[in-house]
C-alpha cells in the first residue's frame, strides 16, 4: 500500500497525541495520589499559620507582587470587561479571577483591600491540627465533589450544615459529659423525653433532668425539625415556651434517638466553630498557596468571610481536607474551632 504525505505525517502526530494523553494522565493519577492530596493539606495547614503568625508580612511579601501579574478578561478592549485576573505562576492555571468592578481599576482595588486589611491585623495565635477537624474537612471535600455547587452553602449531601457534620467526628469533653448526663436520664427500655422549640429562627434543645432545674441550648435546624415532625405541640414545663416534645428511643452504642423507623444523631454541642469552602484548577507546586490566597483576596464575596475566617482571633483548632477530580481540581475544606475536640466512635456510619 501507498502511503502518502499526509498519512505519513498522520502516524506520527498520533503517536505524539498519545503521548500527550498518556502523560496528562499520569499527571492527573500523581493529583489525585492520597499521598499528594495529604501533601497538599499540610501546606495549606503551614500557610495559614504563616498568615495568622504575621499578616502585615505576608501582604507585603505574597499580595504584593501579585497587582504586577494582574491582566483584563477578556484581553480584547473592545469587549466587554468580565474580571481582573491575577497569576501566582507561569503556569496558566494558577491564577484567581476578580470579578468585580467594571476595569483592571477595580482588580487593583480589590487585592489593594486584601493587602490593606492584612497590614492591620495583628499577629495571630498559629493553629494547631486537630485529627477529628481533619476527618471531617475531608469527608466534606470528597462529598463537595459530587454536585456540591448546586446545595446551599455548606449543607452536605445528607442535609447537614457544619456543626452536625463536624459532631460526627469528634467533640468537646463539655460535649461528652453532657451526653454522659442525657445518657443516665434513660428509662429502664432505653427511652426519655425531649423538648425543643424555636425562636428567631433558631432551635434549642430543653434539658429538663428528674433532679429539677433546667437549661437549653441551639441545636442544628434539622434537629428541631426531626422533634416537630414526629412530636406533638405542649408548653414546655418550667419555661414557659410553646414548643413539641416527643419520646425517643435512644441507642447509646451509636448516640442516636429513634421515633419508630426514623433516627437522627444526639446532637453533640459544638464550640464556636467555622468552614472555609474552595475549588479549583491549579498547578501542584501552586495548590496550597492559590487556594489559601483565594480565601484572603475573597472575590466576589462582599463581607469578605472566608478571609474573616482564617483571621479570626478566637480560633485555635483546625482541619483542613482535600481532594482532587477532573472536574472541579483542587477542593479544599477548612474546619476550625475555639475548643479541641476528641475522637467520637462510630462516625463513619452517621456519614454514610
Amino acid at each position: 500500500m501507498v502511503i502518502s504525505d499526509y498519512q505519513r505525517y498522520a502516524i506520527p502526530a498520533t503517536a505524539l497525541l498519545l503521548g500527550l494523553i498518556t502523560q496528562c494522565s499520569d499527571a492527573q493519577q500523581r493529583l489525585s495520589d492520597p499521598a499528594t492530596v495529604r501533601e497538599v493539606e499540610a501546606e495549606m495547614f503551614d500557610e495559614i499559620n504563616r498568615l495568622r503568625a504575621d499578616p502585615a508580612t505576608y501582604a507585603i511579601e505574597v499580595l504584593e507582587p501579585l497587582k504586577a501579574t494582574l491582566r483584563r478578561i477578556p484581553a480584547d478592549l473592545d469587549e466587554a470587561y468580565e474580571a481582573s485576573r491575577v497569576f501566582l505562576s507561569d503556569d496558566p492555571i494558577d491564577y484567581i479571577d476578580i470579578p468585580e468592578g467594571e476595569s483592571t481599576e477595580g482588580g487593583l482595588a480589590v487585592i489593594d483591600e486584601a493587602i490593606e486589611a492584612l497590614k492591620a491585623t495583628p499577629k495571630l495565635a498559629k493553629l494547631k491540627r486537630n485529627e477529628p477537624l481533619n476527618r471531617a474537612a475531608r469527608w466534606f471535600s470528597d462529598d463537595f465533589q459530587r454536585e456540591g455547587e448546586q446545595r446551599p452553602p455548606h449543607v452536605d449531601s445528607l442535609g447537614r450544615l457544619p456543626a452536625a457534620r463536624i459532631s460526627t467526628f469528634g467533640a468537646t469533653a463539655r460535649a461528652l459529659a453532657q451526653w454522659e448526663r442525657f445518657s443516665t436520664q434513660l428509662d429502664q427500655q432505653g427511652r426519655t423525653t425531649i423538648y425543643s422549640f424555636q425562636k428567631e429562627e433558631i432551635s434549642f434543645l430543653v434539658d429538663l433532668p428528674a433532679r429539677g432545674g433546667y437549661r437549653y441550648r441551639s441545636v442544628d435546624e434539622s434537629f428541631g425539625k426531626f422533634v416537630v415532625e414526629h412530636g406533638t405541640e405542649v408548653t414546655i414545663p418550667r419555661l414557659d415556651e410553646e414548643g413539641f416534645t416527643v419520646e425517643v428511643q435512644v441507642d447509646t452504642d451509636n448516640r442516636l434517638l429513634r421515633v419508630g423507623e426514623a433516627s437522627i444523631s444526639y446532637p453533640l454541642q459544638m464550640p464556636m466553630h467555622g468552614e472555609n469552602v474552595v475549588w479549583g484548577p491549579w498547578s501542584r507546586q501552586l495548590a496550597a498557596r492559590g487556594l489559601v490566597c483565594w480565601w484572603i483576596i475573597d472575590p466576589g464575596i462582599a463581607d469578605r468571610g472566608h478571609r474573616q475566617m482564617l483571621l479570626e482571633p478566637s480560633l485555635r483548632f483546625c482541619g483542613v481536607g482535600c481532594t482532587w477530580s477532573r472536574g472541579k481540581g483542587f477542593v479544599a475544606t477548612f474546619d476550625a474551632t475555639t475548643e479541641e475536640l476528641q475522637p467520637v466512635d462510630n462516625g463513619s456510619a452517621r456519614n454514610e
